[in-house]
């Protein structure tokens, strides 16, 4: 694997950084986004409702900003020895090695991530307010779907768009999922009770298992 510094290489870490340090800042507001309980205790119901859906959306959304200011940030590339064929992505070059090798990761991706959209619903997947624990489809086969289509997709454009240093952040990226997916399980176990903690019981957070 040959690797290419790029020209700058202190704005490179300025942007990189900045974009990490977003998307890890954006985690306690997602961590308000799910304390529904809380927010409506404090502020009312129906107050509570519309607070928490605002954070849900802005943290949600905000969270898939600061990633992809990981992948397109100024930074180091590589390149993969083998498939000589280039082309251009998002203003740069990628050989078709790395094309080929990011589907491999992007195809699950796209599976369970919008799997897990199409389960949920748009809304609940925006505001983070499930009704019901839902068991069906690539949830019976793991409990974050969306964290880890996302995750996939991180590796996959990271591959895709040649970006070495996005690659080398993914244990970062995948420590702060986790901590988001116990946040979240701690929130659906106040609300659903048994039912949540018996499924928690039976799926894997984040490793699919292959028969549901």
């Amino acid at each position: 694997m040959a690797i290419s510094p790029e020209p700058g290489v202190y704005m490179t870490l300025n942007w990189l950084m900045i974009s990490l340090l977003a998307f890890t800042l954006n985690v306690p507001l997602y961590y308000l986004s799910v304390e529904h309980r809380r927010l409506e205790t404090r502020l009312g119901v129906e107050r509570g409702r519309r607070v928490g859906d605002a954070l849900g959306l802005i943290s949600g959304w905000g969270m898939f900003v600061y990633w992809a200011g990981i992948w397109v940030a100024p930074q180091n590339r590589f390149t993969i020895p083998f498939g000589s064929s280039t082309l251009r992505l998002m203003g740069m070059e990628a050989t078709l090695a790395h094309l080929v090798v990011s589907v491999l990761f992007l195809a699950p991706a796209v599976f369970f991530g919008v799997g897990g959209v199409m389960e949920l619903g748009l809304r609940v997947s925006e505001t983070h307010r499930p009704v019901a624990v839902v068991e069906t489809g690539v949830y019976a086969h793991v409990r974050h779907p969306q964290y880890f289509g996302g995750f996939l997709a991180h590796v996959g454009v990271s591959l895709l768009l040649s970006a070495r240093d996005s690659l080398l952040l993914s244990p970062v990226v995948l420590v702060l999922l986790y901590i988001v997916c116990r946040k979240e399980e701690a929130e659906l176990v106040d609300e659903f009770g048994e039912d949540y903690a018996e499924y928690r019981g039976r799926v894997p957070m984040l490793l699919p298992r292959i028969r549901a």
